[in-house]
């Protein structure tokens, strides 16, 4: 609902607010009001999708869409993590201590669903929503064999260094994360 369509009769934010109407309580709920509810919700609970955190905003008297929640997430450096436990997350990237931001090699090989390679890329299928973590723990090997990588939900393409076999590193590869 949008806050204009009470305004056109008559209504502000504050007299919205005066009147106390709970039902209405949602539309005044500010951006800094919203993210600290975030931050709280994501902090106390497993939250693994932006769903699961829409449904625990509502369940709190917070209406918001998917969209307005994805730009929260990215205004919060809000990423996905493993935790200890091995559960995929949503956490504040601001306290994610680097130890814990990347799972170990034995964790991470639970994440891997195969790999493939064609020409210079190498494709990697993981479990949905943990292609970003493989991708980063492979950015951090800093191979000279690997430009870099492109992480979607459940693929990671690898692309492959120039002078440099994709089968050979894809080889290379499944010793590390397999």
């Amino acid at each position: 609902m949008n806050l204009n369509v009470f305004q056109t009769r008559g209504e502000t934010q504050e007299t919205i607010a005066e009147r106390g109407d709970s039902k209405l309580q949602f539309l005044i709920m500010t951006k800094t009001k919203r993210h600290k509810m975030i931050l709280k919700i994501i902090d106390e609970k497993a939250v693994s999708t932006l769903g699961q955190l829409g449904k625990e905003l509502r369940s709190k008297g917070v209406s918001v869409d998917t969209a307005t929640l994805s730009r929260d997430a990215r205004e919060l450096g809000i990423i996905r993590s493993v935790d200890e436990g091995g559960t995929l997350r949503y956490v504040a990237s601001n306290i994610v201590p680097q130890s814990t931001a990347l799972p170990s090699k034995s964790l991470l090989s639970k994440f891997i669903r195969g790999l493939d390679w064609s020409g210079n890329t190498i494709v990697i299928k993981t479990l949905t929503g943990t292609a970003p973590t493989v991708g980063e723990f492979i950015d951090k090997l800093k191979w000279k064999e690997i430009c870099g990588t492109v992480a979607g939900d459940n693929t990671l393409m690898v692309v492959v260094a120039r002078g440099f076999k994709a089968a050979a590193v894809m080889k290379r590869l499944e010793k590390w994360l397999i």
